[in-house]
């Protein structure tokens, strides 16, 4: 009997102090959300990869599409849905003048839309569409896809940032 009372009072002991996880998750199992509040912040540029439509791995062209004196600079995207872009670390040859522009995340969490000239570092265009392949609180990852004008293949961009 006192064994059966023992085996009892372990059982409930066990269950009685387990406790249950009430943490909600977004279908898209990212607990940050892909909203502007969740990805405004400062940024530098990880990585810039790419491939063919048909390829099984990205390329990384970091180092062929990215100066070095831009590994060092940040990307500001304000929750007034403001982005700007400083030059910081090393200074670019000439200094780097981006105004500045504009960002959103598309209602559905699945896009965000920045200024091409705070990405591509160019004059003023319209605003181009990436999506939100990941963000983890820390990483986002966008991308999108594009046609070769030289060749009309279809290929993949991929840009990685990572939060400061």
């Amino acid at each position: 009997m006192k064994r059966i009372a023992y085996i009892l009072t372990l059982f409930l002991l066990s269950t009685a102090c387990k406790k249950e996880d009430n943490t909600t998750i977004p279908a898209n199992n990212n607990p940050c959300g892909n909203t502007v509040e969740n990805i405004a912040g400062i940024y530098k540029i990880n990585s810039f990869e790419s491939k063919e439509e048909t390829d099984t791995f990205y390329y990384d062209f970091t180092s062929t599409h990215i100066a070095q004196c831009n590994y060092d600079d940040l990307i500001i995207l304000k929750s007034n849905k403001l982005a700007e872009y400083k030059d910081e670390g090393t200074t670019c040859t000439p200094p780097e003048n981006i105004p500045v522009t504009d960002w959103n995340i598309f209602a559905n969490g699945d896009s965000i839309v920045i200024n091409s000239d705070i990405l591509h570092n160019s004059p003023p265009r319209i605003e181009e569409r990436y999506k939100i392949s990941e963000y983890d609180c820390n990483k986002l990852v966008i991308s999108r896809t594009e046609i070769n004008p030289f060749n009309n293949k279809t290929f993949l961009t991929r840009i990685k940032f990572i939060k400061q």
